[in-house]
């Protein structure tokens, strides 16, 4: 069987039987479509489903730990591409490697029909990703779209979220404008910018939404502190009224996979309070 995934084709040589994942978003997938997996990414909180609870932690994109990865006996292993250079080492163990990703919600759906052929559950595929364009249809779109920025990372590492990433795509779906598009990619994070304080003093936002991995709190305290002395970012509208948002964890510290309806009305429902 010939698969289309994000990086080109894909030909599986049988059925697989053992199936490990390394994001917690392909997890989610596989069990939402009725199959399970024996190998999973290590959790950094709740483990969704739960159903997946059981199966053994093998690292994450970051890093494969490949002694659990070696006791599972997988026969395929769901990849990030960027962990191209581990190929040769994970196919030792007798599995096959499929690279596929998923940055934008129609990457998303992209990935659920893709792994819907790959377990023979098409048809179960379609209805979850018809489910998610319902959703996200039945949303009320702000009339005026909030001009928005969407920060990722941690005092010192913040860097900015394009159209193309998850969080980019997700506010245009919510009916907001996203004041970075134009800004320069960065070469190591395609799909986010550097942190630019004339950049973004220029594109004057409205709203502005951090995606965190640390204590919401702290980084919304620290994000403050980084820029408070600067006169030109405190005439911004979303400082002078201050609407900066920490977005929750559990939808946006990564991505969320077929939760990115979810993600998109939390987005939406900020949106709304601007209008």
């Amino acid at each position: 069987m010939t698969l289309k995934t994000s990086t080109g084709s894909f030909t599986l040589k049988a059925k697989p039987k053992r199936i490990v994942t390394l994001s917690s978003a392909d997890t989610e997938m596989i069990y939402a479509l009725g199959g399970a997996v024996v190998g999973r990414p290590t959790a950094l909180g709740a483990v969704n489903p739960p159903a997946a609870a059981s199966a053994v932690e093998v690292g994450s994109t970051h890093g494969i730990l490949f002694e659990k990865l070696a006791s599972v006996k997988p026969d395929l292993v769901i990849a990030s591409p960027a962990l191209k250079s581990q190929q040769a080492t994970i196919e030792k163990l007798g599995a096959q490697v499929l690279f596929n990703s998923q940055n934008t919600f129609e990457d998303i759906k992209a990935s659920v029909r893709l792994y819907g052929k790959l377990l023979g559950k098409e048809s179960k595929a379609e209805e979850i990703t018809a489910g998610m364009d319902r959703s996200v249809g039945s949303l009320k779109k702000p009339a005026s779209k909030p001009k928005t920025l969407i920060v990722y990372g941690a005092p010192g590492s913040f860097v900015v979220a394009l159209p193309t990433s998850y969080p980019g795509s997700f506010l245009e779906l919510a009916g907001g404008e996203n004041v970075a598009s134009k800004f320069p990619k960065m070469d190591t994070m395609p799909q986010y910018a550097e942190l630019s304080m004339e950049r973004i003093v220029a594109s004057n936002p409205e709203l502005i939404l951090l995606i965190t991995h640390g204590d919401a709190a702290e980084v919304k305290a620290g994000f403050k502190k980084q820029f408070e002395g600067n006169a030109a970012w405190k005439s911004l509208p979303a400082v002078k009224n201050d609407r900066f948002e920490v977005l929750p964890q559990d939808l946006f510290a990564a991505n969320p996979g077929i939760r990115a309806p979810k993600a998109i009305e939390t987005i939406n429902n900020l949106l709304l309070q601007v209008d």
